[in-house]
């Protein structure tokens, strides 16, 4: 989910994205589709067969037991805090999580402290579907391919926020097997910790960012992919900077919770669909 300074509906503080529907190809197809191609090795795949083999993946329940009637906020954040490390702030809340902590950002934050609170991040993949169909399933929606840097192609159909498939591609969450993505949380967790790690190691100012660099590359970030798409090339170059936008989006929520954070955007990732053999994004009916 990409945080950017542009307000739509939902509104946030810091906008979010919102997750599709089924366009243009069948469920059936794109559900086989997707299917075949989960098999192929891809480098997040590779990483987390090596981190599933030297650790455990050992199901576990977690006592949730919030207030009546939390809606995932436990801190009132002041306007300077903004410009303070995220983990700094999450330091001054012995225990609680720091998407709660951040809840009052919006749905983005609080609906996936609900989720990690109770081990369940489909609800929270769910609550967009409905904007989804608002404009996924537009005709005019007509295909567009991106290249990444390293020669890799995909063909997306996203014209009301494509950073969400460039998100999802460039975090390697698009290679990943979508069923137990959504519905074992210990498997979602161990994805988050995999790729979090990476991020960690490869990030530059992972350990300092700010809810401030986050809006502010997210914004950058929207504006570049939208200029780009503004032209007639058959083929869109996206270049490194956006790639390692994408990266510093995701290592942001990683740094919500300890490491742990990305769980709500893999799961959305899965949920929102897949890439056939060819790389072509199947927008998937939930």
């Amino acid at each position: 989910m990409i945080v950017a300074g542009r307000c739509r509906q939902p509104c946030l503080a810091a906008v979010h994205i919102f997750w599709a529907m089924l366009l243009m190809v069948s469920h059936v197809a794109a559900e086989d589709e997707c299917y075949k191609a989960s098999f192929l090795q891809t480098d997040i795949l590779l990483r987390l067969e090596r981190d599933l083999q030297t650790s455990s993946m050992q199901q576990h329940t977690k006592v949730c037991d919030p207030p009546s009637g939390w809606q995932g906020i436990c801190a009132a954040l002041q306007a300077e805090d903004r410009y303070v490390p995220m983990e700094e702030v999450i330091s001054r809340y012995t225990g609680l999580d720091g998407y709660c902590i951040f809840g009052e950002l919006g749905n983005w934050t609080r609906k996936c402290a609900i989720a990690r609170c109770y081990e369940n991040a489909r609800p929270f993949a769910e609550s967009y579907n409905d904007w989804y169909k608002t404009y996924l399933l537009d005709p005019v929606s007509t295909p567009r391919k991106l290249r990444m840097p390293n020669g890799r192609e995909i063909t997306i159909r996203d014209h009301q926020y494509p950073l969400d498939d460039l998100y999802c591609l460039a975090n390697g969450w698009y290679d990943l097997p979508r069923s137990p993505t959504v519905n074992n949380f210990t498997y979602l967790v161990q994805v988050s910790e995999s790729s979090c790690r990476l991020l960690e190691s490869t990030v530059p100012n992972y350990h300092n960012m700010t809810l401030n660099m986050l809006i502010k590359e997210g914004m950058r970030d929207e504006k570049q992919l939208e200029e780009l798409l503004r032209g007639f090339d058959p083929v869109v170059n996206v270049d490194q900077s956006l790639v390692d936008g994408m990266k510093f989006h995701a290592a942001a929520k990683c740094v919500l919770a300890g490491g742990k954070g990305a769980v709500c955007d893999i799961a959305n990732c899965a949920m929102r669909g897949c890439l056939s053999l060819d790389g072509a994004v199947g927008y998937a009916a939930r």
